[in-house]
């Protein structure tokens, strides 16, 4: 479709020009932050694949929003071992809670409960592949 429109492949190893946008697979077209005048890089790209892990692992980065005071910018975060363990959550049969892979989804989607106890039956259910 993209050829189609006038777009070509740059191959990794052809320094004859410089891709306008990267469409990178994991693991793949792992870029610098900065260019140099060797190596100049994509008009568009992703983030450094160090940055993306970061990204990644929901409870790495509710760390590193909580200790830069930008806790407020996600929802509470908590691993399932810590979740069942912490007695002192409160909340209402209404309220909406949120169970996700820790790293990415790899095939494993969002899923939706409503009330503390419905969220922490189902992390029960999982056990140890929870």
């Amino acid at each position: 479709m993209l050829e189609g429109r006038g777009w070509r492949v740059v191959k990794e190893d052809d320094d004859s020009a410089v891709p306008v946008f990267c469409w990178a697979t994991r693991k793949a077209g792992d870029f610098p932050a900065n260019a140099s005048e060797d190596v100049p890089l994509p008009l568009i790209r992703p983030f450094p694949q160090d940055f993306t892990r970061r990204l990644d692992d929901k409870q790495e980065l509710a760390m590193h929003l909580q200790v830069s005071g930008h806790e407020e910018i996600q929802p509470s975060t908590w691993c399932a071992e810590e979740f069942l363990l912490s007695d002192g959550l409160t909340g209402d049969d209404q309220e909406l809670w949120f169970l996700k892979h820790s790293q990415g989804v790899k095939g494993n989607g969002v899923h939706v409960y409503a009330g503390l106890a419905s969220i922490r039956g189902r992390l029960e259910e999982l056990g140890t592949r929870g």
